[in-house]
């Protein structure tokens, strides 16, 4: 074995370590994610992200649907005119936000507690 090859097997083997450790900390902050809902700057509620349930925010703006699957959340229904809640992608990650301006709702993606 050449010295060349040597190298080329240390670099081989520190790529895949790397992302072994990165494949590692992804999954285990999967189950460390929680959805927050807030309702005219006001905390509505908190939940996990892991248990799948299909929930409706019903206030003096309106009504949403809020469905948790797969480890994400997204409006599903809601009555508000332009919908665009209902059209926004799935939230998975820490800081992503779902917003229905008419309802004064705001969906986030959180580090759980």
């Amino acid at each position: 074995m050449k010295k060349g090859d040597k190298l080329i097997i240390i670099i081989v083997a520190a790529v895949a370590l790397i992302a072994l450790g990165i494949i590692l900390i992804t999954a285990s902050d999967a189950n460390n994610k929680a959805v927050s809902i807030t309702v005219d700057q006001k905390p509505y509620m908190t939940m996990s992200l892991n248990k799948d349930t299909t929930l409706t925010v019903a206030t003096q703006y309106g009504s949403n649907t809020i469905q948790i699957k797969d480890g994400s959340v997204k409006v599903t229904s809601a009555d508000c005119p332009d919908k665009i809640c209902v059209h926004t992608k799935a939230a998975h990650k820490v800081g992503n936000i779902i917003v229905c301006l008419p309802h004064r709702l705001i969906i986030t993606i959180e580090k759980a507690e």
